[in-house]
């Protein structure tokens, strides 16, 4: 009986499978990591970029001022096309109120523009002349009436007067008194 041995375990030939599930795990993390960094680095230089161009942009103008450009612009209209002045000084001045008052005024129809102006500190005067000025616009705009040039010169007049009487009003000053 001593020619009976007993039955050894096989010897493994090649790579051990634990090594090789290791190094993959290995990879498979460095390359998560290497995603993870270049994601990371793209998103720092996006803001980078995105702030530089920030700086390079101008800042806004004012609504006043802006609203007092545009009306400057609008003059050359007057004699060569009248219903298109008073169809931009009335966006020119529904721009304005949009603005001043943070309303969606460019979109409102002239009653529910009238409306809301009640809910603004505005002296009699300005909210008076307002809603005329508005309705006297909708008979150019929409039934198709001509305006005249002393009418022009009238609402763009009165278009400037009270953009600069609400920002005085804004700033604390007296809007009737000279600067």
């Amino acid at each position: 009986m001593k020619d009976i041995h007993d039955i050894a375990f096989p010897v493994q030939v090649g790579i051990d499978p634990a090594i090789i599930k290791y190094l993959l795990s290995g990879v498979c993390l460095m390359l998560l990591l290497a995603v993870i960094f270049f994601v990371i680095r793209y998103f720092i230089k996006k803001k980078s970029q995105d702030a530089k161009n920030v700086l390079l942009l101008p800042s806004p103008l004012p609504p006043d001022v802006a609203a007092l450009k545009e009306l400057d612009l609008l003059r050359d209209l007057m004699g060569q096309y009248p219903r298109l002045f008073c169809f931009r000084i009335s966006g020119v001045f529904k721009t304005f109120i949009g603005k001043q008052f943070k309303i969606n005024a460019p979109e409102m129809t002239t009653e529910e523009l009238v409306a809301h102006l009640k809910n603004f500190d505005l002296d009699m005067e300005n909210a008076a002349g307002a809603r005329e000025f508005l309705l006297s616009l909708d008979h150019i705009k929409y039934a198709g009436a001509v305006p005249t040039m002393e009418k022009m010169e009238h609402d763009s007049n009165f278009v400037k007067n009270f953009i600069q009487s609400v920002c005085r009003k804004d700033l604390g000053e007296n809007p009737g008194e000279d600067h």
